[in-house]
């Protein structure tokens, strides 16, 4: 689902030489992917909440950059942390867990790779929240109730999926 966004490769290639994933040792690629896969749970579980929903569709529609994106660590740290706190009480993880994990992985950016999704959800509970550290991965999505499937990495779903990525844009 996240490989059909508007641009042909939204990250590079893993075997490129220069690509931050081939420097990165096996052992802190998993941690940082782990870390990802929290945070996308996380925030599945939180946009259960209608109000949280509508408040994330605020900040995705009033992003300036491409397709909408928000740089994820610096959302959750805004505002003395209040989506932080949103997305720790509204998943039952503690403050600490969050920020744990926004520490230990990768810089991340959240939005709809899929135009069409983009257009689609209106804020809505038919959401994904999805994660993938490259192209070729199959991304691993939760709905609003933090179940766990697999999406297909060359079809997007019917339904909208935010994606939760490395960051590849010049925020």
């Amino acid at each position: 689902g996240l490989a059909a966004c508007e641009r042909p490769a939204p990250t590079a290639p893993i075997e490129e030489p220069s690509s931050p994933t081939a420097q990165v040792p096996a052992s802190q690629q998993a941690s940082e992917r782990g870390a990802m896969d929290r945070l996308a749970r996380r925030l599945a579980l939180a946009l259960a909440d209608p109000a949280f929903r509508a408040g994330l569709r605020t900040e995705l529609a009033a992003s300036p950059f491409a397709e909408h994106k928000v740089h994820l660590q610096r959302l959750l740290q805004r505002e003395d942390r209040r989506l932080l706190k949103e997305v720790a009480r509204l998943s039952s993880s503690s403050e600490e867990a969050v920020e744990q994990d926004t520490r230990e992985s990768i810089p991340l950016e959240m939005y709809f790779p899929v135009p069409a999704h983009r257009a689609e959800w209106a804020g809505g509970p038919n959401v994904l929240v999805a994660s993938a550290r490259t192209d070729r991965e199959a991304p691993v999505a939760y709905d609003i109730r933090g179940r766990r499937q697999v999406l297909s990495p060359d079809r997007p779903p019917e339904t909208p999926v935010l994606a939760v990525v490395p960051v590849e844009t010049d925020f």
